[in-house]
């Protein structure tokens, strides 16, 4: 997953310095600079498989994570594992949980 991190970042930069969002008489300030990036990067919907890892000073436990977007709408995410976690899922719509 790291490597998908890194690349994801990498687009974002990439983006950043070869679209023109820049105008001389207007600059946008960096809250409109990351939502057009964003919006670039995102589109409307989207899914995948994520990995977490939560670390604290006494443990670490790693989360594997299927999710589906309809953005701004509507989020909904399901944890494959652990078995101890897997099936709970978490859905929102627009700002309730």
């Amino acid at each position: 997953m790291k490597r998908a991190a890194w690349r994801m970042v990498a687009g974002a930069t990439a983006l950043l310095l070869a679209t023109n969002v820049v105008a001389a008489e207007a600059e946008p300030g960096g809250r409109e600079l990351v939502a057009h990036v964003e919006q670039l990067l995102w589109g409307k919907t989207n899914q995948g498989l994520a990995e977490m890892t939560v670390a604290t000073p006494r443990w670490t436990r790693a989360l594997v994570l299927r999710f589906w977007m309809d953005r701004p709408e509507r989020t909904f995410i399901r944890i494959l594992s652990p078995p101890k976690e897997a099936g709970i899922g978490s859905l929102r719509i627009k700002a309730e949980m």
